[in-house]
């Protein structure tokens, strides 16, 4: 039996969420398509009315794939973090200012 295409199973579809008072975030019946091909309207209207459009795949997919792209920010950041701590391990007036501040 194959799976039912809508965008709560679409691998683009961004469900919003809510915080709640103790911190925790909620899901809500609100969302919207990230594929990125289409214009705002066509896509708010497709997901208001759970239309079915071409750009729909697997939510596997889409987690893989986000997986992805957040362990390339990632190592991209540690780089960044790296070339912040050289530059602050060669500035001992830097270092002796923070150190100054934590006191």
């Amino acid at each position: 039996m194959e799976e039912e295409r809508n965008c709560f199973n679409c691998g683009y579809y961004n469900r919003h969420y809510i915080k709640l008072n103790n911190g925790r975030f909620h899901s809500t019946a609100y969302g919207h398509c990230g594929c990125g091909e289409m214009n705002l309207r066509i896509s708010q209207r497709i997901v208001d009315k759970m239309l079915q459009c071409d750009k729909w795949m697997p939510g596997e997919v889409s987690v893989q794939k986000r997986g992805k792209r957040i362990l390339e920010i990632i190592t991209d950041m540690e780089l960044h973090l790296r070339d912040i701590a050289m530059f602050l391990a060669d500035d001992s007036d830097l270092r002796q200012k923070i150190k100054n501040l934590s006191e």
